[in-house]
């Protein structure tokens, strides 16, 4: 998470405390097609901690698990980030309980708020 987008974390923490079983952050999500070859495991280890996709934070809650993107001024390009991380989530489901995704910003945008009810993705504004 970035320095920009901890406060929005800060702020939206407190409305999903209650109902959080366990909090995971900077969670790799999928692997590359082709990985390097290398004996090295720390090697191999690094190259795919640098090159995998990471989710900002997942909500492990009793019924769902909430993917959470934050995002300081959000535009579009956070839905289709968002998105993509739903589909590498859904691919491999350790929680074995439905995704919920949810893009946390610090500002409105009429036209991302628009997108992420036609994609049926959570926009809360905080801050």
């Amino acid at each position: 998470m970035s320095a920009e987008d901890f406060p929005i974390w800060l702020a939206w923490f407190p409305t999903i405390r209650s109902s959080a079983e366990a909090l995971y952050f900077d969670v790799g999500l999928g692997l590359a097609d082709n990985l390097p070859k290398s004996d090295d495991a720390n090697q191999l280890l690094g190259w795919i901690r640098n090159t995998q996709k990471r989710a900002d934070v997942i909500v492990q809650r009793a019924k769902d698990v909430l993917l959470v993107e934050l995002r300081f001024n959000a535009q579009l390009n956070a839905l289709g980030r968002l998105r993509g991380y739903q589909l590498l989530l859904q691919d491999d489901n350790p929680f074995g309980k439905p995704i919920v995704p949810v893009l946390v910003t610090n500002k409105r945008d009429s036209e991302v708020a628009r997108l992420a009810e036609d994609l049926k993705i959570a926009y809360e504004v905080v801050i």
